[in-house]
């Protein structure tokens, strides 16, 4: 007599397409090349065979990072100087929305923008950067094309950029306490023009910011101890007199007029704002009092088209306050310490490959979603260790390389908490300005010592120093840049000095031979490098070009990723190498877990009648029960086991078959 059991299970299918989807829908796959952009503010995916881009995955969204100047533009749009990052982005006038990076990091030199100023025909003025030879001026046209730039020799340091009625452009320059000034510049070409204001002109300090009115004035707001305004003619830059009387108080940051013509002065050590007459200086109160609305690091104050007043907070974006009452109307524009990328130095996949962990500029480490790209949390949000580069650890934690103000030491931080604590203590084994890290393929960690050109071995549990693994010079070791083990065991560096990937030994670090010559490929200062799933070296070059080279030879093959960005942009870059598994909801696994238990119940009642099916079948067939009994979800379908029924003996010509087209019912026959 045979019995048929039927589980019916419609749910498996839609379990099966939510798998199906999670692992088709755009997450970082087995293969791919995930490289780190530090001034694009970007994580980038690449296809891991061909190198073609795939998409950003973390995308720039334009988060502040040490925002220290803005501007509205003629088009309604914000201008902003973001100098962490060292460019200048465009926002929505209305919404605070980030619409594009308009001058990137680089472009005609742009380095560490301070001060900027828009144009009436949408040209941005910038003092950028400061070279050997004094602080730069630099001219770009309204897409951010350089257009001229100039040297504002002997002073290397700018407060205030505006454009006078004249057309000329006016910038506020100093050298020391006592030699200041306010020049003129051709607002085409950037020509020295001569002073407009000089020292002696009536400047009773250096000027912090200005603001030409429709009046015919120039208020020049001054830094120092008594914060103050003074007035010039706008045409000639005579002295007229002082505006607001000088006062005890924190050192003006900037200046702006509302639309009534009132004047507010944001002050930068107290983040407080002070409201004057507009008629005669005279003092009207403290407008936002310090601190409200999580002010902090107060750098510049602009009035909107919409009256509202626009307060940069240096590293914690921008805020916008109610014009008429100072009320805070919330943030305006993004944080850079909340999710957005400023400035990533390094990146690598969790050991449980859920989760990519990028460290940012500013001492944040962020974690986002491995799948998806979004942002899930600051694991460190406090931008108190300067970490350069990180491995990943055992148990999920990690290991960061510090070595601002001399610290020279590994920090090891818990993958679960955040918490911290130091690794390897300062200078152990002569550690000195730590690089690169990783662990060997025997637990330990190896670290690039770059002030010294060594390979430091630690032991993997207790940070104890081991030995030096690599020793200073060997093989010409000059800089090191990268390291990592390769399929062969042995340890490869990138050095930086002499175009080249060296090659040690991966027991003894004793020197093997330079495995990628000497500009090789045209590789010109390499630095992070990484071995791909085909078992090739990737190598990135100075231009941010990504080389790739013969696992076995060291041969170039040719240029896997085009050049982009400034040079020396790529800071961190590896591949997937762990199986692709993508996540299920909480409803998914109960409903797998129902599954699971229903299908073993059933197999256990006919236990009989599977073992003798099995016992006649071959290995294949064992192997797909075993592969229902432990991964339904992944071959899910009809299982029979066949019977002559009432006399108990047993067929040969039992079926067992596994339906693999995911139909929605399951069901077997026993006895």
């Amino acid at each position: 007599m045979k019995h048929r059991f039927v589980l019916r299970c419609w749910s498996v299918s839609v379990l099966l397409a939510e798998v199906s989807t999670l692992s088709a829908g755009g997450g970082l796959q087995r293969g791919d090349l995930v490289i780190a952009r530090n001034r694009n503010s970007v994580i980038q995916r690449f296809d891991g065979t061909t190198g073609a881009f795939i998409a950003d995955f973390v995308p720039d969204v334009g988060g502040l990072f040490v925002g220290l100047d803005a501007d509205l533009g003629p088009d309604g749009n914000i201008y902003v100087a973001s100098s962490g990052s060292g460019r200048i982005t465009r926002h929505n006038g209305i919404t605070g929305e980030f619409l594009n990076v308009v001058v990137p990091y680089g472009a005609g030199g742009l380095n560490v923008p301070i001060d900027l100023t828009v144009g009436p025909t949408g040209d941005i003025y910038a003092y950028a950067s400061i070279t050997p030879s004094g602080a730069q001026l630099l001219r770009f046209d309204s897409a951010g094309n350089p257009l001229a730039s100039a040297i504002l020799a002997p002073e290397n340091v700018t407060h205030g950029i505006a454009i006078a009625p004249s057309g000329d452009l006016v910038v506020g320059t100093y050298t020391n306490s006592t030699t200041y000034r306010i020049r003129r510049f051709d607002s085409t070409t950037l020509a020295d023009l001569g002073d407009f204001v000089s020292s002696g002109g009536g400047l009773p300090g250096i000027p912090s910011d200005f603001v030409f009115r429709p009046d015919g004035y120039l208020y020049v707001a001054h830094l120092g101890p008594q914060r103050g305004v003074s007035r010039f003619d706008a045409a000639t830059g005579a002295f007229v007199d002082i505006f607001v009387s000088p006062a005890p108080g924190p050192s003006n940051t900037t200046l702006a007029f509302d639309g009534n013509g009132d004047l507010y002065i944001a002050t930068f050590l107290e983040n407080a704002v002070h409201k004057y007459s507009g008629i005669n200086g005279s003092p009207l109160g403290v407008f936002i009092p310090a601190g409200t609305g999580g002010i902090v690091d107060l750098w510049r104050a602009l009035f909107l088209d919409d009256d509202s007043l626009l307060v940069l907070r240096g590293t914690n974006g921008a805020i916008r306050f109610d014009g008429v009452t100072g009320s805070p109307l919330g943030t305006f524009i993004a944080d850079g310490f909340e999710g957005n990328l400023v400035g990533p130095r390094d990146c690598a996949l969790s050991t449980d490959g859920g989760s990519l962990f990028v460290w940012d500029s500013g001492g944040p480490l962020r974690r986002f979603d491995r799948w998806t790209g979004d942002f899930v949390e600051n694991l460190i949000a406090s931008p108190l260790f300067d970490v350069t580069s990180f491995t990943m650890g055992p148990g999920n934690d990690f290991y960061g390389a510090e070595r601002a103000f001399g610290s020279n030491r590994i920090l090891h931080f818990d993958g679960e908490t955040g918490a911290v604590g130091t690794f390897v203590p300062s200078g152990s084994g002569s550690l000195n300005f730590p690089g690169d890290l990783t662990f060997g393929p025997d637990g330990h960690l190896y670290v690039i010592s770059t002030g010294n050109d060594k390979v430091l071995k630690y032991d993997g549990l207790s940070g104890s120093f081991l030995g030096e693994f690599v020793a200073s010079g060997s093989g010409g070791l000059n800089s090191p840049v990268s390291l990592g083990f390769g399929p062969d065991g042995h340890l490869y560096i990138s050095d930086f000095q002499s175009d080249s990937v060296l090659r040690y030994d991966g027991q003894s670090g004793q020197f093997i031979g330079a495995f990628v010559a000497s500009g090789a490929g045209g590789l010109d200062g390499p630095s992070v490098i990484s071995f791909g799933p085909n078992h090739n070296l990737y190598v990135v070059s100075r231009n941010n070009a990504v080389l790739e080279y013969a696992g076995q030879t060291g041969s170039f093959i040719g240029e896997f990723v085009p050049p982009e960005g400034a040079p020396g942009d790529t800071r961190g870059m590896f591949f997937v190498s762990e199986a692709t598994v993508p996540a299920v909801s909480t409803w998914g696994m109960a409903i797998l877990a129902l599954l699971l238990s229903t299908f073993a119940t059933l197999l256990l009642r006919n236990r009989a009648s599977i073992e003798r099916c099995l016992a006649l079948k071959n290995a294949t067939n064992r192997g797909l029960i075993a592969g229902i009994l432990f991964f339904p979800v992944a071959a899910w379908g009809q299982l029979n086991v066949g019977s002559d029924g009432s006399d108990g003996a047993f067929t040969p010509a039992c079926d067992i078959t596994v339906d693999l087209s995911l139909a929605a019912t399951a069901s077997w026959d026993a006895p």
